[in-house]
């Protein structure tokens, strides 16, 4: 679900909008190690809110070219988890926390009538703040632990859209 306003000046075009997505999607990985276990790790990426500023042209009267510039957060879920070939040691670690999102896109919106449009855009995000470390065993003699951190983030991909303006 988007929000947002625009204003054109002559054939020149500046907007913002609010966005919001129920979620992103999610990933599972698994690996064998050799005569050690099976290490799993899983990431779920939630909510997401993001606020853009698009700047644009009109190349003619119903077709918008625009760039997006967008700040956001996203709630991000990721598990470890290790299981020892004998079964003796089975850990997991879980974290939870709010990743933010810097993006840059380009896109085409043309207006099917006053109030529907279609909207085609690539957008790239990217991020780099995703880091925890966290105990995996801990029973009083021996302790040891984890440290997950992301060096960068980052995905693209197309969007196509249905607007309707009120």
């Amino acid at each position: 679900m988007l929000v947002g306003y625009g204003q054109t000046f002559d054939r020149f075009y500046f907007g913002g909008e609010f966005n919001y997505r129920n979620s992103l999607g999610d990933t599972k990985r698994s690996r064998d190690i050799a005569d050690e276990g099976r290490f799993t790790a899983e990431t779920q990426l939630g909510q997401s809110l993001s606020l853009s500023l698009m700047p644009g042209y009109l190349a003619m009267d119903n077709l918008l070219v625009y760039a997006r510039f967008s700040y956001g957060l996203t709630e991000a879920e990721t598990k470890f988890g290790f299981r020892e070939q004998d079964g003796l040691f089975n850990q997991k670690f879980e974290y939870s926390g709010n990743v933010t999102t810097i993006g840059f896109g380009i896109g085409a919106e043309y207006a099917l009538t006053n109030n529907i449009s279609v909207r085609g855009e690539w957008m790239s995000l990217s991020s780099s703040n995703f880091d925890t470390t966290g105990i995996l065993f801990d029973d009083g003699t021996d302790r040891f632990g984890i440290k997950a951190k992301t060096d960068n983030i980052s995905t693209s991909g197309v969007e196509l859209s249905l607007l309707y303006r009120f």
